[in-house]
């Protein structure tokens, strides 16, 4: 059995990259095929373009960065007293630095600052969940108080910081309530919802993809009476999408299995 940090980044890395190559390969091929440069894919591809442009997967270009850093948090909170604490220490912070708005004159630097102050935006929810992870294996409870105070407490935070706040905290004030409910589900409410989450990383990466080829090789079907209010095309994004999501995820599934 593979084990340690150097296992842990092959598993995670494997889990993202290789699912994301094969669809963002398939879709900057036939973007270079429309007139996209190959320059253009290339830099699509890396990443690069969501931290220069604000183009392609901005969730993968946030995990990158974001595992290389994850076993040290880990081990931090391995060895401190309460990582709760310490958990709500980090949020607060990146809190903090995602409301500020930075004054740039430089158009690029100024791009470059907002794409880095969309990953923070997203990063409170990956930290909590890393905390609440070992808890849930170890069947602990955890208070109310850390589910719906806190996190209201982050929004108004935001709210005063900023011009706007990030209303995705006041999600988690939900989650108790979502919790309880879940208990009362059947078996197959609980499949679906299994089932779409463990597809979720490839529909994401599918779903931008397959709504812009309806728009630019189906356009009779874009531009249809039928389409108003564009439900004939997010229906149709979210069937194609999770019928090639879940294609990909089996092949990967396997691929991954042989190695």
């Amino acid at each position: 059995m593979c084990g340690g940090v150097k296992c842990w980044y092959i598993r995670r890395y494997k889990r993202i990259l290789v699912p994301y190559f094969i669809i963002a390969g398939i879709g900057n091929i036939l973007a270079v095929m429309g007139g996209r440069t190959i320059a253009e894919a290339v830099l699509n591809i890396s990443t690069i373009s969501y931290w220069l442009e604000h183009k392609g997967a901005w969730y993968i270009a946030m995990l990158i960065p974001l595992y290389a850093i994850t076993p040290v948090h880990d081990a931090i909170c391995k060895k401190i007293k309460n990582p709760v604490y310490y958990t709500l220490v980090i949020v607060i912070i990146i809190v903090g630095i995602s409301s500020l708005h930075f004054e740039c004159p430089n158009v690029g630097l100024s791009q470059f600052i907002e794409n880095v102050r969309h990953v923070f935006v997203h990063l409170p929810a990956f930290f909590i969940g890393f905390m609440l992870a070992p808890m849930a294996k170890e069947e602990k409870c955890i208070s109310f108080l850390w589910m719906i105070v806190v996190p209201l407490f982050l929004v108004i935070m935001m709210k005063y910081l900023h011009f706007g706040y990030w209303p995705g905290f006041l999600v988690f004030s939900f989650v108790p309530l979502l919790c309880r409910l879940f208990c009362y589900s059947g078996k197959t409410f609980m499949n679906v919802l299994s089932f779409f989450g463990k597809i979720s990383l490839e529909s994401y990466l599918f779903n931008g993809i397959v709504g812009s080829w309806i728009i630019v090789y189906l356009p009779w079907i874009y531009e249809s009476p039928v389409n108003k209010g564009c439900y004939l095309h997010y229906a149709l994004v979210i069937i194609v999408g999770t019928a090639l999501a879940y294609w990909v995820n089996r092949f990967c599934e396997k691929a991954l299995k042989k190695n």
